[in-house]
């Protein structure tokens, strides 16, 4: 009788184990969407997947945190609604800003982006302030992107917009608008990808810096979202974002992502 009363416990005590492990082992396979866009060189298709610099900062917190899960290259628009609404969907990179605070679980600051008007040289462009960009004839902005919403909802009625940011620069060069709005890195680098000098275009008026975060959908699991919050301070601390900057960005500075700046 004693055998058979100590595997009845011990059966018992397996099939009351068995789902907290079960439980466990959900969690430590955790599999994430991961969207971005085609935004060199932050991310871009590369021979082998998506590359560039939020890549590479994305993949090392998978690794850190143990979390599975692809990144997919999609349209700007429909990435951004996938992680509104979609469980277990990460956005890479998003600007955090007040209007979008509630919509998401953030992890950052992976870093800081600086906006601004940019016109060619030979245009000859003198602004002071947003009054004086509202009276131009056209501002060239990419549909959807939170500079677009930025302009928007200062009550800016002159934009123009285009499917791809590559197609905003193209729409100010031409002289079919004076300006576009663009990040620092952004527009130096697709003027590159053109095989055109930075000096094509200059900036005529800073909008504000913000900082970029990886945004996760409000259904995703908090554990998950924090555990990759403190997987990148340690990146930041261990001095590991600022080699993977080095690697992609070597020619802009690493901002105090703590301490970042606001321009009106």
């Amino acid at each position: 009788m004693l055998w058979h009363e100590t595997w009845r416990v011990v059966l018992l005590l397996a099939a009351f184990l068995l789902p907290a492990q079960t439980v466990v082992q959900a969690k430590e396979a955790c599999t994430i969407r991961l969207l971005t866009e085609n935004e060199p060189p932050f991310n871009f298709p590369g021979e082998h997947g998506p590359q560039g610099f939020t890549v590479d900062v994305v993949r090392e917190l998978q690794e850190r945190t143990g979390t599975k899960g692809q990144i997919i290259i999609l349209p700007w628009a429909r990435a951004y609604a996938a992680a509104l609404t979609e469980p277990d969907t990460g956005l890479f990179t998003v600007s955090r800003i007040p209007e979008r605070d509630s919509l998401f679980q953030w992890v950052g600051p992976v870093m800081v982006s600086s906006w601004g008007l940019y016109a060619r040289p030979e245009s000859n462009l003198h602004l002071e302030n947003l009054e004086d960009a509202r009276q131009l004839s056209g501002i060239s902005v990419y549909r959807s992107d939170v500079r677009e919403e930025y302009l928007r909802q200062a009550g800016f009625v002159n934009l123009h917009t285009s499917p791809a940011f590559a197609n905003s620069v193209r729409m100010m060069l031409s002289g079919r608008v004076p300006v576009v709005v663009a990040g620092e890195i952004d527009i130096d680098h697709q003027l590159q990808r053109m095989g055109l000098p930075p000096e094509t275009v200059e900036r005529v008026l800073t909008l504000k810096h913000t900082s970029q975060y990886i945004a996760f959908s409000l259904q995703t699991e908090p554990e998950l979202v924090r555990r990759w919050q403190q997987a990148l301070e340690e990146m930041h601390a261990d001095g590991t974002l600022a080699r993977l900057h080095a690697r992609w960005l070597p020619a802009a500075t690493l901002e105090n992502l703590k301490s970042l700046p606001a321009l009106p």
